[in-house]
């Protein structure tokens, strides 16, 4: 039989506590490679590229061995979902033991390298009597993998880890070679859920490092997450938070109003390194969570270019399980948030010893993100007194007003009353708390600029600052990400200094910063394919469109709701297709709409919709017309996650914890 491809949608009860969304298929990308001295780094650089997914569509094997109750199937895997263990979640082709399915390579591909790994999922072990699972991968009748391992009973120890056929390399095959994929128990054995993840193949290509100038420079982009656009200093704000962003923009481009795509991590973060909507590059949500292989990627572009590439990630969705790797030759993550203390100074070494090669350098910084935890310098300079009756922990306080404020208590006659339900002294800390973290996100932009300045590198580096998305604090009655597109979710800093940006320069036009990945492309020489609206930030930029979604939107009431904006011509719409008015028992034929008129209520507090209905047709129009496109150029199926991530969204806060959850 041939395989078929299965698209199974996780779906996740109540209301997100702390969103952040997922996509597409193909997971795992460059692994954390040693930074190295520049006697002990190779002249030429591996280049991977995937040629072939194995798991996409009709497939490229033939089952030739099942059980009879239990077919071969594509679906997630998950060992464990310990974060110390390589047993994450991966799209997987799952072989209930025994099983077999074989695959040839196709005759056109020439040398490549297969990427597969061999996992039993960790819900085996709730079935008894289950004896160890052998996992045998033949190459044209020869075997090149043979290993025992025995049914996960906990989360502790290496052996629920993924097991790499042919090690971290992958295993080398060529164009016409047989694999034969084996799932080895007794056929009485009950039937689990066993097989081979990731699943692809690729070409290995090497290419020269190169030297940075001022005609080709060093690109270093700092992603400062949860980072909302009105509390820079320089773009306005009353308390001095930034004061390394603000002398980086008076060197450079600054954007007074530039916005994220979404106002969570994974679609924002995936539209800033591929340069496209979410419903192009399709990581929407829990359901949908994988960066795509087939996309092309920014440091992938660079790579081309001869630039040496790096991402560090304090935030645990970007991470090479969902395929945020693709295109770094080095690249660091964690399944936990990691404030900038525990991994810069890494990255900071990594330039350092790379400081001859022109290099890309991304950097994903939490400090706004919550927990709030300033740096002393910065909690002295903006932090006031805490208010006595202030639970212990910051983050419990956070997690029990923001659940009343979702559950509706701060809702009156005439709006929202925060006040009913977060004290206003409370409010104040708060606020306060996030601004010292503002501060102190600002305080590792400074060592990364000074880094740059010690290893003369400033002349020859384009620095580019930017967020992926803000964070509510109680100015449309709510608290933290991802429920609304309003201002202060998806209104994001956007500066870009450094050789060929002019200097001190602001721009009002409203911007996309999906518009990165072609501007640093173009800088770097190199060419991003699949973006059919390139922008150049660094020359004259038209006013566009500059449409916003989430997939996991708070509308009067009404959870988990596709909301979708446009900014337009001074207005910004946004349209909830799905959603009702409050306490109404249907949806609103058509959907709900609030509309604002920008230049006189930048905050968005006068919805205008019920005087402009003939604007809001349009804009609504617009809006379906540009996203029904965006989704049929979609190049790829839906991953949803698995165990793993379900389990690392709810130690970081982004899902509730279920009342009868053990994990």
């Amino acid at each position: 039989m041939q395989a078929s491809a299965a698209n199974h949608a996780v779906a996740v009860p109540g209301r997100p506590r702390r969103p952040q969304a997922i996509s597409a298929i193909a997971v795992f990308a460059a692994g954390l490679l040693p930074a190295c001295d520049d006697a002990e780094r190779p002249e030429k650089m591996v280049v991977r590229e995937v040629v072939r997914e194995l798991l996409v569509g009709e497939g490229d094997w033939t089952v030739t061995r099942e059980r009879t109750d239990s077919s071969a199937r594509v679906d997630i895997l998950t060992p464990s979902i310990s974060w110390r263990v390589d047993g994450g979640d991966l799209p997987a082709l799952v072989l209930p033991p025994p099983s077999a399915v074989e695959l040839v390579v196709d005759e056109t591909l020439g040398p490549v390298v297969l990427r597969v790994s061999a996992g039993i999922d960790r819900a085996a072990w709730e079935t008894k009597g289950i004896p160890d699972v052998g996992f045998r991968v033949s190459k044209n009748g020869k075997v090149v993998f043979d290993e025992r391992v025995p049914v996960p009973r906990d989360d502790k120890g290496k052996k629920n880890a993924w097991r790499h056929v042919g090690g971290d390399g992958g295993l080398f095959v060529s164009g016409g070679d047989r694999i034969l994929l084996e799932t080895l128990a007794p056929p009485s054995a009950p039937a689990i859920d066993a097989g081979y993840g990731r699943m692809w193949l690729e070409r290995h290509t090497g290419r020269p490092r190169a030297e940075a100038t001022a005609e080709r420079p060093n690109i270093v982009v700092v992603v400062m997450d949860t980072q909302r656009r009105d509390r820079i200093s320089a773009l306005g704000h009353a308390r001095e938070t930034t004061p390394n962003v603000d002398r980086l923009a008076a060197r450079g481009i600054s954007f007074e109003r530039a916005y994220a795509t979404s106002s969570w991590t994974w679609p924002s973060t995936a539209s800033i390194l591929t340069g496209l909507l979410p419903q192009r590059h399709g990581v929407l949500d829990y359901s949908s969570c994988t960066l795509p292989n087939a996309l092309q990627t920014l440091p992938e572009a660079l790579q081309q270019a001869g630039y040496t590439t790096a991402g560090f990630s304090g935030n645990p969705l970007i991470s090479a399980d969902k395929n945020f790797g693709q295109g770094f030759e080095t690249f660091r993550a964690s399944r936990r948030f990691e404030k900038s203390e525990e991994f810069v100074g890494e990255a900071l070494e990594w330039m350092q010893s790379n400081s001859r090669s022109r290099f890309f350098l991304y950097l994903q910084l939490v400090e706004p993100h919550m927990e709030y935890l300033p740096s002393d310098a910065a909690r002295a300079a903006i932090v006031g007194e805490r208010p006595a009756d202030f639970p212990p922990e910051t983050g419990d306080a956070i997690e029990r007003y923001g659940a009343r404020l979702f559950e509706g208590e701060g809702r009156t006659e005439d709006g929202w009353a925060t006040d009913h339900v977060v004290p206003a002294d409370h409010q104040r800390y708060i606020d306060e708390l996030y601004d010292a973290s503002v501060r102190t996100g600002d305080e590792w932009v400074g060592r990364v600029l000074e880094t740059l300045a010690s290893l003369d590198l400033l002349d020859t580096t384009v620095v580019v600052f930017t967020s992926d998305h803000g964070e509510e604090l109680f100015d449309h009655g709510f608290f933290e990400h991802g429920h609304s597109l309003h201002a202060e979710l998806v209104g994001v800093p956007l500066v870009l200094a450094g050789p060929r940006v002019l200097q001190g320069k602001r721009v009002k036009t409203p911007v996309s910063n999906r518009h990165l990945a072609a501007t640093l492309a173009r800088i770097g020489g190199a060419t991003m394919h699949g973006i059919d609206d390139p922008l150049d930030l660094c020359g004259l930029v038209e006013e566009r469109p500059v449409f916003l979604s989430t997939r996991h939107g708070w509308w009067d009431g009404w959870v988990d709701q596709p909301i979708r904006g446009v900014v337009v011509d001074g207005f910004v719409l946004h349209h909830a297709p799905e959603a009702g008015a409050w306490n109404a028992s249907e949806p609103t034929p058509g959907g709900e709409s609030r509309l604002y008129r920008l230049d006189d209520d930048p905050s968005e507090l006068v919805d205008r919709a019920a005087e402009n209905e003939e604007l809001v047709r349009a804009l609504v129009r617009a809006i379906e017309e540009r996203f029904e496109r965006e989704a049929e150029q979609r190049v790829s199926m839906a991953i949803p996650a698995g165990a793993a991530t379900e389990a690392m969204l709810r130690d970081v806060g982004y899902l509730g914890q279920d009342e009868d959850d053990d994990d």
